[in-house]
Protein backbone atom coordinates (compact mmCIF):
# COMPACT_ATOMS: atom_id res chain seq x y z
CA UNK A 1 0.00 0.00 0.00
CA UNK A 2 1.18 3.71 -0.75
CA UNK A 3 1.36 6.15 1.69
CA UNK A 4 -1.92 8.44 1.30
CA UNK A 5 0.59 11.71 1.36
CA UNK A 6 1.80 10.25 -1.78
CA UNK A 7 -0.28 10.54 -5.56
CA UNK A 8 0.60 6.57 -6.78
CA UNK A 9 0.97 8.69 -10.15
CA UNK A 10 4.13 10.46 -9.32
CA UNK A 11 6.83 8.38 -10.93
CA UNK A 12 10.48 10.80 -11.44
CA UNK A 13 12.09 12.85 -8.44
CA UNK A 14 14.61 15.30 -8.24
CA UNK A 15 16.96 15.54 -5.18
CA UNK A 16 20.16 17.89 -3.84
CA UNK A 17 21.79 18.13 -0.31
CA UNK A 18 24.34 18.34 1.76
CA UNK A 19 27.05 16.15 1.40
CA UNK A 20 30.18 15.27 3.78
CA UNK A 21 33.78 12.86 3.14
CA UNK A 22 35.49 12.89 2.22
CA UNK A 23 35.27 16.56 1.36
CA UNK A 24 32.25 18.56 2.30
CA UNK A 25 29.59 20.05 -1.13
CA UNK A 26 26.48 19.29 -2.50
CA UNK A 27 24.65 16.16 -4.49
CA UNK A 28 21.93 16.75 -7.08
CA UNK A 29 20.15 13.99 -9.11
CA UNK A 30 16.98 12.07 -9.65
CA UNK A 31 15.17 8.61 -9.95
CA UNK A 32 12.40 7.20 -12.28
CA UNK A 33 10.20 4.90 -10.42
CA UNK A 34 10.54 1.43 -11.97
CA UNK A 35 8.44 -0.28 -9.28
CA UNK A 36 5.77 1.64 -7.16
CA UNK A 37 5.28 -1.52 -5.28
CA UNK A 38 1.41 -1.23 -5.30
CA UNK A 39 0.38 -4.08 -3.00
CA UNK A 40 3.90 -4.34 -1.21
CA UNK A 41 4.63 -0.71 -0.97
CA UNK A 42 7.95 -1.15 -1.49
CA UNK A 43 9.26 1.11 -4.37
CA UNK A 44 12.16 0.37 -6.61
CA UNK A 45 13.88 3.11 -8.89
CA UNK A 46 16.64 3.95 -11.31
CA UNK A 47 18.93 6.44 -9.84
CA UNK A 48 21.57 9.32 -11.36
CA UNK A 49 23.16 11.25 -8.71
CA UNK A 50 26.16 13.68 -8.86
CA UNK A 51 28.19 15.12 -6.00
CA UNK A 52 30.61 18.37 -5.75
CA UNK A 53 32.40 18.57 -2.75
CA UNK A 54 35.17 21.57 -3.14
CA UNK A 55 35.46 22.32 0.54
CA UNK A 56 37.94 20.71 2.81
CA UNK A 57 37.93 20.56 6.32
CA UNK A 58 41.03 22.56 6.62
CA UNK A 59 38.51 25.52 5.30
CA UNK A 60 36.99 25.29 8.83
CA UNK A 61 39.84 24.29 10.88
CA UNK A 62 43.01 23.83 10.35
CA UNK A 63 44.86 20.55 12.24
CA UNK A 64 48.23 21.06 9.85
CA UNK A 65 47.06 18.91 7.25
CA UNK A 66 47.73 19.99 3.73
CA UNK A 67 44.37 21.67 2.03
CA UNK A 68 42.36 18.96 -0.33
CA UNK A 69 41.89 19.30 -3.71
CA UNK A 70 38.19 18.86 -4.94
CA UNK A 71 35.93 15.75 -4.82
CA UNK A 72 33.35 15.20 -7.61
CA UNK A 73 31.76 11.48 -8.72
CA UNK A 74 29.03 10.51 -10.38
CA UNK A 75 26.71 6.95 -9.37
CA UNK A 76 24.35 5.61 -11.40
CA UNK A 77 22.08 2.52 -9.55
CA UNK A 78 19.34 1.06 -7.71
CA UNK A 79 16.77 2.48 -4.68
CA UNK A 80 14.66 0.36 -2.83
CA UNK A 81 12.44 1.81 -0.32
CA UNK A 82 9.99 0.28 2.16
CA UNK A 83 7.53 1.71 4.79
CA UNK A 84 8.91 1.56 8.12
CA UNK A 85 6.26 1.54 11.48
CA UNK A 86 7.56 4.79 12.38
CA UNK A 87 6.13 6.82 9.56
CA UNK A 88 9.37 7.58 7.35
CA UNK A 89 10.49 5.28 4.17
CA UNK A 90 13.97 2.99 4.38
CA UNK A 91 15.61 3.00 1.18
CA UNK A 92 19.23 1.13 0.21
CA UNK A 93 21.13 2.31 -2.68
CA UNK A 94 23.52 0.14 -4.62
CA UNK A 95 25.16 0.73 -8.16
CA UNK A 96 28.66 2.01 -10.00
CA UNK A 97 30.42 5.02 -9.40
CA UNK A 98 32.96 7.26 -11.24
CA UNK A 99 35.14 10.06 -8.82
CA UNK A 100 37.57 12.40 -9.39
CA UNK A 101 39.90 13.33 -6.64
CA UNK A 102 41.84 16.31 -7.42
CA UNK A 103 45.36 17.79 -5.32
CA UNK A 104 46.31 16.28 -2.61
CA UNK A 105 42.62 14.24 -1.54
CA UNK A 106 41.30 13.05 1.90
CA UNK A 107 40.94 9.08 1.93
CA UNK A 108 42.05 8.07 -1.02
CA UNK A 109 45.27 9.69 -1.12
CA UNK A 110 46.21 9.92 -4.48
CA UNK A 111 44.99 12.42 -6.90
CA UNK A 112 43.38 10.68 -10.06
CA UNK A 113 40.20 8.88 -11.58
CA UNK A 114 38.28 6.17 -9.69
CA UNK A 115 36.17 3.54 -10.93
CA UNK A 116 33.78 1.36 -8.16
CA UNK A 117 30.90 0.24 -6.68
CA UNK A 118 28.62 1.69 -3.90
CA UNK A 119 26.28 0.49 -1.17
CA UNK A 120 23.71 2.43 0.95
CA UNK A 121 21.61 2.71 4.12
CA UNK A 122 19.20 5.57 4.72
CA UNK A 123 15.47 6.89 5.38
CA UNK A 124 13.78 9.71 4.46
CA UNK A 125 10.49 11.50 5.83
CA UNK A 126 7.44 11.96 3.77
CA UNK A 127 5.88 15.02 3.32
CA UNK A 128 2.70 16.21 1.43
CA UNK A 129 2.91 17.36 -2.39
CA UNK A 130 5.63 14.58 -2.97
CA UNK A 131 7.98 15.99 -0.72
CA UNK A 132 10.78 13.90 1.71
CA UNK A 133 13.93 14.78 3.28
CA UNK A 134 16.73 12.47 5.33
CA UNK A 135 19.96 11.31 6.06
CA UNK A 136 22.11 8.15 4.06
CA UNK A 137 25.25 6.59 4.66
CA UNK A 138 26.93 4.96 1.68
CA UNK A 139 30.02 3.19 1.07
CA UNK A 140 32.09 3.83 -2.02
CA UNK A 141 34.49 1.04 -2.92
CA UNK A 142 36.73 2.60 -5.59
CA UNK A 143 40.25 1.87 -7.14
CA UNK A 144 42.64 4.21 -9.33
CA UNK A 145 41.59 3.87 -13.04
CA UNK A 146 43.88 1.07 -14.59
CA UNK A 147 44.30 -0.62 -10.74
CA UNK A 148 42.30 -3.11 -8.89
CA UNK A 149 43.15 -2.01 -5.37
CA UNK A 150 39.93 -0.83 -4.19
CA UNK A 151 39.62 1.78 -1.37
CA UNK A 152 36.70 2.33 1.14
CA UNK A 153 35.41 5.79 1.17
CA UNK A 154 32.32 6.57 3.43
CA UNK A 155 29.85 9.36 2.56
CA UNK A 156 27.35 11.14 4.72
CA UNK A 157 24.45 12.88 2.40
CA UNK A 158 21.42 14.07 3.75
CA UNK A 159 19.11 14.98 0.83
CA UNK A 160 15.79 16.74 -0.21
CA UNK A 161 13.61 15.52 -2.76
CA UNK A 162 10.67 16.09 -4.64
CA UNK A 163 8.19 13.96 -6.40
CA UNK A 164 6.36 14.50 -9.58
Amino acid sequence: MSSSLEPEDKTTYLTTGFSALPNIGVTVGGGILHDTGEYSGTQTSLELLGTIQPWDDEDFSNDGNAPAGDWSQVQIGMRHTAPHPVGRRDSWRYGAVWARANGAPNIVQTEGDYLGFYGGYGWDWEFRDGWRFGPDLTLLLVAPEGQYTPRPVPQLAFRFSRRF
